[in-house]
């Protein structure tokens, strides 16, 4: 267990010393994350991390063919292959035997999703919607969309993460080609949390709520902590982001954020490098020259002289597409689901993350990013500091920042 210090003085944020009440970090996080988002972290859940579409993809089909009575999913990118006719297969069994299917996709992400895969949801009894497509009378809402990542089996078990349902990741995260993700899945009173979001998103997309008692959730009395912080899309600044700044501002000795997409915005850029300068350790991992949108990596290196100068290491994972989405706070609390690193899924997008306050579980999710910073490049100041070519492009895209 650490000792957080209690040494230094009042942060600039208001962040006063530790007391000696504060023993266990979990519980004052528990407490952090219910006061920043209203989202109560309850004991007694069944959290397993689950890597990349090797293991993602089997736990979430075997998890539709075992539904009885209904099936929710949700995603932003729903395209063709393999991986989405066994999805649509899957999802059609389920509704011949009985189960109510439903499945949103997000206009703008989903276009890769075909006519061919439709009539076959719909035929076996699917209902099939998309969240906010392009027509009069909702302009003003296109650039806001849902990236949340959901699936919820009989109200009883939930998934949530950063996969999409396409072949890119369905392999190892490793081997060109092959996205890396992580995923997780989830049993426990938490899975109402994930309905909730569904249904959010659903209600607004024009279905029914049409609720179904699943019973008293499944329990698991010494199973970790966990809280459901579904995040809108709305005016100001999004759930999850005052939530990120305030763990940071939080932390006593390591920060760890996956993120695909790099874009912080001023607060979010200076709170990390605060961290930094006052001795926390501060690693970003992120996509490197395999990145699938050339124009956000070059985003990115617009933050990488401040972000690197303050203290922070930036590792650029090297073999494939980095598509992990994953915070970890002082080897106690572990956050994961949709969001980025980036102002659309702080401003923009509606999001979800679960947030999981149990050692042996971060310590789980700790491995895994030590993996991916072992096959990534750690960078040097000067390697996108001033002078170089990658912070002249990065400064050039200043202007694309606020909607990235």
């Amino acid at each position: 267990m650490t000792t957080a210090r209690t040494d230094r003085p009042p942060a600039p944020g208001g962040r006063s010393p530790r007391s000696p009440a504060d023993a266990d970090p979990s519980d004052r996080l528990g407490r952090l994350v219910r006061s920043v988002t209203g989202a109560p972290a309850e004991p007694g859940h069944a959290v397993e991390l689950l890597e990349n579409g090797e293991e993602i993809f089997p736990a979430m089909l075997r998890a539709i063919d075992d539904a009885a009575d209904r099936v929710d999913l949700l995603t932003y990118v729903y395209w063709q292959g393999e991986i989405a006719d066994r999805f649509a297969d899957a999802a059609a069994r389920a509704a011949r035997r009985g189960a109510r299917v439903r499945i949103l996709l997000d206009a703008a992400g989903a276009t890769g999703f075909t006519d061919a895969l439709d009539e076959r949801l719909t035929a076996a009894g699917c209902e099939l919607r998309r969240f906010r497509p392009p027509r009069l009378g909702n302009l003003t809402r296109l650039h806001h969309r849902t990236h949340r990542k959901l699936l919820i089996c009989d109200g009883r078990v939930g998934f949530t993460g950063g996969v999409g349902i396409a072949d890119e990741w369905a392999g190892n995260g490793v081997a060109d080609g092959d996205w890396r993700d992580l995923h997780l899945r989830l049993e426990g009173s938490a899975v109402a949390g994930l309905e909730a979001a569904f249904l959010d998103n659903w209600v607004d997309a024009g279905g029914a709520i049409a609720w179904r008692d699943p019973g008293p959730p499944s329990h698991t009395v010494d199973g970790p902590s966990v809280a459901v912080i579904a995040s809108p899309a709305e005016i100001g600044v999004a759930r999850v982001r005052s939530l990120l700044v305030s763990l940071i501002d939080d932390a006593d000795h390591r920060i760890r954020i996956a993120s695909a997409y790099l874009n912080p915005d001023d607060e979010v850029r200076d709170t990390l490098c605060g961290a930094a300068r006052r001795g926390v350790q501060v690693d970003l991992v992120v996509p490197g020259p395999e990145i699938d949108k050339w124009i956000s990596r070059a985003i990115a290196w617009g933050h990488y002289d401040e972000l690197v100068s303050a203290g922070v290491r930036i590792h650029e994972y090297r073999p494939t597409m980095y598509h992990a989405k994953a915070i970890t706070i002082d080897g106690s609390l572990a956050l994961l689901g949709s969001p980025n690193l980036n102002r659309r899924s702080h401003r923009l997008d509606d999001e979800i993350a679960v947030a999981v306050l149990d050692p042996s579980f971060v310590a789980r999710v700790d491995r895994a990013l030590d993996d991916d910073i072992e096959r990534s490049r750690t960078l040097e100041a000067s390697w996108a500091g001033p002078g170089s070519w990658r912070h002249r492009v990065g400064r050039l895209t200043a202007p694309l920042r606020p909607h990235a």
